[in-house]
């Protein structure tokens, strides 16, 4: 990555660590600042592609709602590519991008 350091930005949101159980309170507060942070830099339209890994794993432990995809991938401008990746997607979640793929 060391030579994409002028081209890419990696932002880790989160407390850095996995969850396995039920998210703590700490957990749950931050998704909302996180969610603000991410809408802004989307709106901003400085990108070419926006990749939200484990994105759907956040669902899993309802930290983000399907409701919340559902508009960051409308917030992404349309000559941005979206990404979401992650386990234990819902049916809802894979009805949200135009091309799915299951790695096993």
């Amino acid at each position: 990555m060391e030579r994409f350091k002028d081209n890419v930005i990696i932002k880790q949101y989160g407390n850095g660590y996995f969850i396995r159980k039920e998210p703590g309170e700490k957990d749950v507060e931050m998704v909302s600042v996180d969610l603000e942070e991410i809408i802004l830099i989307i709106t901003l339209g400085k990108h070419d592609m926006t990749i939200f890994n484990e994105i759907s794993i956040a669902v899993h432990f309802n930290l983000l709602k399907v409701e919340d995809i559902t508009e960051l991938v409308k917030l992404n401008p349309e000559k941005v590519e979206t990404v979401l990746t992650g386990r234990k997607a819902t049916p809802e979640i894979l009805e949200i991008p135009e091309l799915v793929t299951e790695m096993k």
